[in-house]
């Protein structure tokens, strides 16, 4: 979905615009920054980045290019490819599948990444497909009859986030304004078997990700003998002010 926290679309669109039509021979290696970057303005715009577990809105150019990388992993995994190099986010973020995101921040060379090769023994074409609500990544090549069973993740370690009200001197007496949202945490393992096509195990991967517990706030704005500003109550023993 087109938002500030990926350029308005423009930083999911051009990635898929240059890793469109990409080749990638037998035993080639494919690293999204390398075939993502120059992070320029144009055609890239500034977008959303987390960092030490917080969300930025207005982070570096680029922001939230993760999207792409995350769609393209997924599809490179269920393709059955041997995956070399994946991140997952600080968060979790609900509009990718639990244990399967990709996260992406650094150089083709340093930071994080996602690389996958093609263990396939022949040719595999990536298109990218922009468009004005998501982006789609295919992986066209010849079928040497792998199979790809994924498992459902286990999830353990479960945290759950709170919601604060936070009293602020920035908003009208009894005014609220969402300020961040909250994120659950907890850790997850996900397990991914590539048979060939005579059943043996090509591939076998468990990928673990932790995920931070975010609270989420709301801010409201103070009355006069409201505590004082930056005071935060859950949001199950916030008493609105009898002027409300």
């Amino acid at each position: 979905m087109p938002g500030p926290l990926n350029g308005n679309g423009a930083n999911i669109n051009v990635p898929a615009k240059r890793i469109n039509g990409e080749i990638v021979q037998p035993g080639g290696s494919f690293n999204f920054i390398a075939n993502v970057v120059p992070i320029t303005d144009p055609p890239y715009d500034t977008g959303g980045i987390i960092r030490n577990g917080e969300i930025i809105a207005d982070g570096p150019l680029g922001g939230g290019m993760c999207s792409a990388s995350t769609t393209l992993f997924n599809a490179a995994m269920r393709a059955g490819l041997k995956i070399t190099e994946r991140h997952a986010h600080a968060l979790y973020i609900s509009r990718y599948p639990v244990g399967l995101d990709a996260a992406i921040y650094g150089t083709p060379t340093r930071g994080e990444n996602m690389h996958f090769v093609n263990n396939t023994g022949h040719p595999i074409h990536i298109r990218g497909i922009p468009g004005r609500r998501k982006v789609i990544f295919e992986i066209w090549g010849t079928d040497d009859g792998r199979t790809v069973h994924l498992g459902d993740p286990v999830i353990k370690n479960k945290k759950k986030a709170m919601k604060l009200m936070e009293y602020t001197d920035d908003l009208a007496p009894g005014e609220t304004k969402r300020d961040k949202d909250a994120y659950n945490g907890f850790e997850s393992w996900v397990t991914r078997t590539v048979r060939d096509a005579s059943g043996n195990v090509i591939e076998q991967n468990t990928w673990h990700s932790v995920y931070r517990k975010k609270d989420g706030v709301t801010l409201v704005g103070r009355y006069p003998d409201d505590p004082v500003a930056g005071t935060q109550v859950p949001l199950n023993q916030y008493v609105p002010h009898a002027s409300e």
